[in-house]
């Protein structure tokens, strides 16, 4: 296996001689960053470590099972096998704000009244990829 870095040899080394901690590093994170476009592909966002697929609009929090949220954690096993470590939750609903909540707020004096909500800003894009 060989890094490279702006035209220039990194390191260079075989799978059978173990991973340094920068090709673990970029390893992990180049997975990471496949499950993480994967997943933005079927509606899932990010929350934090969490991916979470949110409730459509009209959707009842029913189905409990389809609205798992997944973590991932990657490790490295003896010498060169990489593992990873998947964590289920199930988080309470989240549903995608449009400009029809925000009307609705603007327009009731109390929109939220006995209730709590929590807003995380989130991108609907993947990632750039680092080729560009």
């Amino acid at each position: 296996m060989t890094v490279m870095w702006k035209n220039s040899v990194v390191e260079e080394g075989l799978w059978e001689n173990g991973l340094s901690y920068e090709c673990r590093t970029l390893l992990f994170k180049a997975i990471h960053n496949l499950l993480e476009r994967c997943l933005m592909d079927k509606n899932f966002v990010r929350i934090g470590k969490w991916f979470v697929r949110p409730y459509e609009k009209d959707e009842k929090p029913v189905n409990k099972s389809e609205h798992l949220s997944c973590a991932f954690t990657f490790f490295l096993h003896g010498e060169s096998n990489v593992c990873t470590s998947v964590e289920i939750a199930q988080h309470q609903p989240i549903y995608l704000i449009n400009e029809e909540h925000i009307h609705m707020a603007q327009s009731s004096p109390a929109p939220f009244q006995g209730k709590q909500m929590v807003i995380f800003l989130i991108s609907t894009h993947p990632p750039p990829s680092p080729t560009g």
